[in-house]
């Protein structure tokens, strides 16, 4: 029945997306996929009881809320940055403490279900690059799925759903169109930290490092993403590192390159002296008032 959607011991077993093109072509059929289904259930929402329905609503509006909150969790330092909106008046550093306090929290829930033996693998590390480098990665192309679906909705035509493919199959170029929305995200930030220091000549620096690290980020990804790629490729081909660099990413990577250069603009004209007025004693006094040791 429906309860067998959430059954803790169903398992999936099969191969994943050799590349990173497969893989984003999959994640955006998910999400495409998975917001089709919640914009047509609602019928069937009706006749089961609120347990389920919620469950349910949970579980098929998570693209829609990750794509929501990762969005406006990355955008909203460079908007402060520009319009002088403050969204939060605390302590830089009692910021920081509240920030990782839920981030140990939620390493706590996955080594709570390490130890029910309800992760897929159960064995898979609960930090790793690689989850970093995906949830930075996937949700660009999780938000246009939403996006199509609900274009889908409203305008309804044949769907072109592409088999991702299996397996390696030596040298595949890595599409620079791909990289455009890491790209254009490095770019608005690094370009919002731009206009703050040189224009707007802006006093929040704290927003104004929250946008650098962002843009950071996105600056590792463009660069990071054709280096795997080549790896992959290498490893798929049997032949060298370089070789494969060569034929699969060359042209990516010299555009992340490129994106490069405004992000080390911004840091280099970053104005240093705020990191001494946000992490000043009367902070740290006043943080070890809020800690119970």
């Amino acid at each position: 029945g429906w309860q067998g959607a959430f059954a803790l011991d169903a398992e999936a077993h099969g191969e994943g997306p050799p590349t990173f093109a497969a893989m984003l072509t999959q994640e955006f059929q998910w999400s495409r996929s998975l917001t089709t289904v919640a914009l047509s259930m609602t019928r069937h929402l009706r006749r089961m009881p609120w347990s389920l329905r919620l469950r349910f609503l949970h579980a098929l509006l998570y693209y829609p809320l990750l794509t929501l909150t990762t969005a406006s969790g990355l955008f909203l330092a460079p908007i402060a940055v520009l319009t002088g909106l403050q969204w939060v008046d605390v302590p830089y550093l009692e910021f920081l403490v509240r920030w990782g306090a839920v981030n140990i929290w939620l390493l706590g829930v996955g080594l709570l279900l390490r130890g029910g033996g309800v992760r897929r693998p159960n064995d898979a590390p609960i930090i790793a690059w690689e989850d970093w480098l995906y949830m930075l990665t996937r949700w660009p192309l999780n938000l246009r799925g939403v996006l199509a679906a609900i274009v889908q909705r409203i305008r309804p035509r044949p769907i072109n759903f592409r088999v991702t493919p299996k397996g390696s199959d030596g040298f595949e170029k890595l599409p620079t169109s791909l990289l455009y929305p890491y790209f254009a995200i490095s770019l608005l930030l690094s370009g919002a930290a731009l206009v703050g220091e040189f224009v707007l000549h802006t006093r929040s620096g704290g927003y104004l490092l929250l946008s650098l690290v962002a843009a950071n980020a996105y600056t590792i990804v463009g660069l990071a993403v054709p280096l795997l790629h080549a790896r992959e490729a290498a490893r798929n081909a049997r032949v060298g590192f370089f070789q494969a660099f060569g034929k699969t990413v060359r042209l990516p990577f010299f555009v992340a390159l490129l994106v490069a250069v405004p992000f080390a603009l911004a840091v280099a004209n970053y104005p240093f002296e705020f990191l001494r007025t946000l992490f000043q004693l009367d902070d740290v006094l006043q943080l070890r008032e809020l800690l119970p040791f």
